[in-house]
């Protein structure tokens, strides 16, 4: 019974090595595919049950191996959000209903924020998944350019290069571009 529960043990441990190294890059992955911090959440949570459940994908990999191997599974989660996504579609209309319905005064300047945060989350949303990718992957995923690199398997200057794309085309599309060109060529 003891050599059982080593084993465990030691699969446990790395399995927590894992979630603790690829857990917020793999979350802005999903964040940017999804668009939503909750469906990314929960999706997030499907990745790792995924790998829990199947670590000869991982156990005993190098980090480059593991990272490129959790993020097909990754992938494949979002693949499959998307093909059941008709329910998604039904709640969102709910909520436009929501924030249409007539406001109290002093909610007026929540609902300016709210308007100001669509605008923004609509940007992202419409920029590519090339450059929606990468941007919020170091964004919300704190994910260097390097790490990115490794995730999506493109080199490091093209995810450089990506970024100053995606930031460059939300600020035009956000209004922004003489307030902040000034920081262009930097």
């Amino acid at each position: 019974m003891m050599q059982h529960e080593q084993p465990d043990a030691a699969r446990k441990a790395a399995f927590d090595n894992l979630f603790e190294a690829l857990h917020e890059s793999v979350f802005a992955y999903l964040l940017a595919r999804t668009g939503q911090r909750e469906t990314a959440r929960d999706l997030m949570q499907d990745v790792f049950l995924r790998a829990w459940r199947t670590p000869d994908g991982w156990l005993g990999q190098s980090d480059a191996a593991r990272r490129y191997w959790l993020f097909t599974v990754a992938k494949h989660v979002v693949i499959d959000y998307f093909r059941r996504r008709s329910v998604q579609t039904a709640a969102f209309s709910r909520l436009q209903s929501d924030i249409s319905a007539p406001a109290a005064p002093a909610a007026e300047e929540r609902i300016v924020n709210e308007e100001m945060w669509r605008d923004v989350h609509q940007a992202v949303m419409e920029l590519p998944d090339d450059l929606r990718l990468p941007l919020m992957m170091q964004t919300v995923g704190g994910m260097t350019s390097r790490d990115i690199q490794e995730a999506l398997g493109i080199p490091a200057g093209t995810v450089r290069y990506r970024l100053t794309v995606a930031r460059r085309q939300l600020r035009s599309k956000l209004q922004l571009g003489e307030a902040a060109s000034g920081g262009e060529g930097q």
